[in-house]
């Protein structure tokens, strides 16, 4: 947002009057002036800094070459930094038997990553009871050395501790044999246990700030400081929680999870992932000290993208790198259908660029209402594996087409559900038959044909109302009450709208 200053002009004939002196005993007194005013502002107004709160997104999915396919279950789960003019990342991945273990990329542009082609990095949470489910990560090299904190959760997900492992190379890594950060006490901001862990070390020592919820409901989630000077024993700053949610009705008043955390020579910098339980987006943070903060204006600095972008769901979990006086952000969005693992630099030079003619284009996800429910339909998804499918899964797909085309191209919708309908009457498939029906009777409705429309309305209300379908079907009695009122049959209208 554009902000404007106001100068004022100020005459100083009024001023000179109360000096006796030359104009360079006058000059001396404005600077002393002016430099009380600067010094005062220094020490009273806390710290906020200029650094560019501008991100430009990279307009495709990030490649990834070598290593084995299906390698990426989340996008949040990861932990980037920049060592010897690479970047390296190392995140989670698990195996169809659920066995959480490491996997390791580098690149040389934060765009373009290369896995690990060798084994498996000797780094696994299996078969024991305090770390047996590890997710959130977080990795600094420290000298010649590497250090992890990371996440793990018991009690079924209901509560969560931190656990540490170094290594020489990032390869190898070798576990502290217990948690190194446990939950609070049950009345305590903490008592779900600390997630999302992120280190800064420094010659006073480790800084580790991580989330946690309360055990209200909601549940509130909010960001604390802990410090030490080995990085496993810790102490938890008494101001705790140091970052807290927005106001009520803001766009992060339900949760504040902290993902990256640097120190740019004079200031702290913190990017988080703010919830309202609508939508998720990221949010920017700066402190003198690590521990008093203030949110940046500019908030939310990354926002949702437009229906059928890669995160136009959410965006969040933010991992940023300040080099070559760039800020570079990886960060997982949602276009409803499925993560996706996003980039984002500040600098506009670098996404001028970018080569977005061989870019792989979005997919087209198509918003419908669908018994007054939000959908969201990968058409292309759908018609790319259409030959694939059979049974109940080719209704299905042949329905959701229909639904997805019904506004736009009729004739195609009405091509996709009249072939699902034929397809569930062969395999006695109620439910989708019942479904191809309704999407008949919509395409029927929006080419103004409304008694074809009514006639199969009344048909699929009577299908879902044998399978004791409730919500469809009080959602098909107001239509057909529509329905009736448009051509004139103001009382059935009424009775079907008493039925719904």
């Amino acid at each position: 947002m554009s902000k404007f200053q106001t100068i004022s002009k100020i005459k100083f004939s009024n001023v000179l009057k109360y000096f006796d002196h030359s104009r360079l005993n006058f000059g001396i007194c404005l600077g002393f002036g002016i430099w009380c005013l600067v010094f005062c502002s220094l020490i009273l107004t806390p710290f906020q800094t200029t650094s560019q709160t501008k991100w430009y997104k990279y307009p495709g999915n990030l490649e990834f070459h070598g290593g084995q396919d299906g390698w990426w279950r989340s996008s949040n789960q990861r932990s980037v930094i920049y060592d010897n003019g690479v970047y390296r990342m190392w995140y989670t991945v698990s195996n169809e038997n659920g066995v959480t273990t490491l996997g390791y990329a580098t690149s040389t542009d934060g765009i373009t990553w290369e896995r690990y082609e060798g084994d498996s990095i000797n780094f696994e949470c299996v078969n024991e009871a305090w770390d047996s489910k590890f997710k959130y990560i977080d990795i600094i090299k420290v000298d010649t050395a590497f250090y992890m904190w990371y996440t793990y959760w018991v009690d079924e997900y209901y509560s969560s501790a931190i656990g540490f492992a170094w290594s020489k190379d990032g390869m190898k890594w070798t576990k502290h044999p217990e948690p190194v950060l446990e939950r609070g006490k049950e009345n305590e901001w903490d008592a779900h246990g600390p997630i999302t862990p992120r280190v800064i070390f420094d010659e006073r020592g480790f800084y580790l700030w991580y989330s946690s919820n309360d055990t209200q409901i909601p549940s509130i989630r909010r960001t604390g400081l802990v410090t030490s000077s080995d990085g496993i024993h810790w102490n938890k700053h008494p101001a705790n929680p140091v970052l807290n949610t927005g106001e009520y009705g803001s766009w992060d008043d339900l949760s504040i999870e902290t993902f990256s955390v640097i120190f740019n020579g004079s200031a702290y910098e913190l990017w988080y992932t703010g919830n309202n339980m609508v939508k998720q987006k990221i949010g920017y943070a700066t402190s003198n000290d690590g521990i008093h903060w203030i949110k940046s204006p500019e908030n939310p600095i990354v926002i949702n993208g437009e229906p059928g972008e890669r995160d136009s769901r959410l965006a969040r979990s933010p991992e940023v790198i300040y080099h070559d006086s760039v800020y570079r952000m990886w960060y997982c969005g949602n276009d409803h259908i499925k993560d996706h693992l996003l980039y984002a630099t500040t600098s506009a030079k670098e996404a001028l660029a970018w080569d977005t003619v061989h870019i792989e284009q979005q997919q087209r996800i198509i918003e419908a209402l669908v018994f007054n429910c939000e959908e969201y339909i990968n058409v292309d998804s759908l018609v790319d594996i259409l030959p694939e499918l059979s049974g109940k899964k080719l209704v299905d797909a042949c329905n959701w087409l229909a639904v997805a085309y019904a506004e736009s191209d009729e004739a195609k919708s009405l091509f996709y559900a009249d072939k699902a309908l034929k397809l569930a009457n062969k395999e006695y498939y109620p439910k989708g038959r019942a479904m191809a029906l309704y999407n008949i009777a919509n395409c029927h409705f929006f080419m103004d044909d409304y008694g074809k429309a009514l006639t199969n309305y009344l048909s699929s209300l009577r299908v879902y109302d044998s399978l004791d379908m409730f919500f469809e079907k009080a959602d098909l009695l107001t239509m057909i009450a529509v329905l009736h009122n448009y051509v004139g049959s103001d009382d059935l209208a009424c009775d079907y709208i008493e039925q719904s």
